[in-house]
């Protein structure tokens, strides 16, 4: 909201540029990090924050993939080494986890998914800024992860307001 009206003030023209592919990337990426938001809040609902971070971090790994199997890029034996030493640590967590009852497990796989959500945010950015300037693409992805999360609490029946004060300024 902050941004909004100096960026549009400012880079008006470079607004009126984007192509539509790349407008609509920027919707995909928005509404991928709402998700991103949603899951890992409700993981915490269901399993421990270290097991809900360490899973949510494993987002490194699915981009990896995603970057090895949709476009071609090379990874070094360091970024093998370091993906193998993430996933074994999700396992452990996850195993560690098990053990716990089904709702845990259910807060994990809330955290993985936020983890792959978090990697098509990620991946769709790196598309978008071949073309755009970081403040329009984060200034428009983050209006549409705004309303896309708006939308998908209300379809909840979460409340928006009554946080109080502390927890807003947080």
């Amino acid at each position: 909201l902050v941004m909004t009206i100096p960026c549009l003030m400012q880079l008006r023209k470079e607004y009126r540029s984007i192509c539509p592919v790349d407008f609509l990337c920027c919707m995909i990426s928005g509404i991928f990090l709402a998700l991103h938001f949603t899951t890992f809040f409700e993981s915490l609902r269901w399993t421990s924050i270290a097991s809900s971070l360490v899973l949510t971090d494993t987002e490194v790994f699915f981009v990896a993939f995603l970057m090895l199997l949709g476009f071609r890029e090379k990874i070094s034996r360091k970024g093998w080494l370091g993906i193998l030493l993430t996933f074994a640590g999700s396992v452990i967590v996850a195993a560690g986890d098990s053990g716990s009852g089904s709702d845990v497990i259910r807060g994990d796989l809330f955290a993985l998914s936020a983890a792959l959500c978090m990697a098509v945010y990620t991946i769709m950015g790196k598309i978008c800024r071949r073309h755009m300037s970081t403040t329009v693409y984060t200034t428009l992805v983050y209006w549409v992860a705004a309303v896309a999360t708006v939308v998908i609490l209300s379809a909840q029946g979460l409340p928006l307001w009554g946080y109080g004060a502390k927890n807003v300024a947080c």
